[in-house]
């Protein structure tokens, strides 16, 4: 339930990454994706095109930071129907990334690299048929 209302909170704040995919948790994140020319991982365009088709959004929660000496990064990857205010929160893949060089760029670099071993690990499928399932029980009468 948690994860849920995080992820509800997050779509009312979320920053578009790009016009359909994905989404990020917040306008730094967007920012941040952008101006490292995106998310390139071979994975991501299968997944955004299968995303769309079921016209739910795959959104991207996370956070980078430089603290005691390391740099650090996690993300929460997750999908999500905007419309409803739903998100499958059974289904979230989740990475985290450390270093031991101590900048803002390293940390930058590292929430890109866990972007992607995220996406890696996103069961899509189970999660696009859990959010559906969802989604039928709030419309049904």
């Amino acid at each position: 339930m948690k994860k849920l209302a995080i992820a509800i909170l997050a779509m009312c704040f979320a920053g578009s990454v790009s016009a359909e995919c994905p989404v990020a948790a917040d306008a730094e994140l967007a920012k941040l994706i952008t101006k490292n020319g995106g998310i390139n991982d071979p994975k991501l365009s299968d997944v955004c095109s299968l995303v769309g088709r079921e016209g739910f959004t795959f959104m991207i929660l996370g956070h980078h930071e430089v603290q005691s000496g390391r740099s650090f990064a996690f993300v929460n990857v997750l999908l999500a129907d905007q419309e409803l205010g739903i998100a499958s929160s059974s289904h979230v893949a989740t990475a985290t990334e450390v270093s031991q060089v101590a900048n803002a760029q390293e940390s930058e670099r590292l929430f890109l690299k866990a972007v992607s071993a995220a996406i890696s690990g996103f069961m899509l499928e189970d999660a696009i048929a859990k959010l559906k399932e969802s989604k039928s029980r709030i419309q049904a009468p």
